[in-house]
């Protein structure tokens, strides 16, 4: 079958990457970005580990809050070309972790990831999405 081009379809994986980024705005913003997406073209999936904890205010009542559990890390979902082309450009992310047990390549570490059933248990102890 000469000339002809492969019927076959590429799987484009997505798996989840550390981000550090800046501070909790821009979480929001990204959190918004995605969320004004239409449903099917949504790029890729953002996750901050969150919890709501019972804080105690100046005047002695008691107020529900939000915290972050891990300060200036999010969790990205996206496919590598996508990480490559538009997320690293994205002005509020600082850089993508890195694995430091991995092997170098070129004097570059391979940017660290997370198997989808590590996060799916990960939010399972978190709790909810809020």
């Amino acid at each position: 079958m000469v000339g002809r081009k492969s019927l076959i379809p590429i799987l484009i994986t997505r798996t989840f990457y550390f981000i550090k980024i800046s501070e909790k705005l821009c979480v929001d913003r990204l959190e918004k970005r995605v969320a004004s997406q239409p449903e099917g073209e949504k790029d890729y999936e953002v996750y901050v580990a969150s919890q709501k904890e019972m804080s105690l205010t100046a005047a002695g009542k008691r107020k529900w809050v939000e915290r972050i559990l891990f300060r200036s890390i999010v969790f990205i979902r996206c496919t590598d070309t996508l990480r490559r082309k538009e997320i690293v450009h994205l002005p509020y992310i600082k850089r993508f972790m890195v694995n430091i047990a991995g092997e170098r390549r070129g004097g570059i570490r391979p940017v660290a990831f997370i198997p989808d059933d590590q996060m799916a248990k990960l939010r399972r102890i978190v709790g909810p999405v809020l």
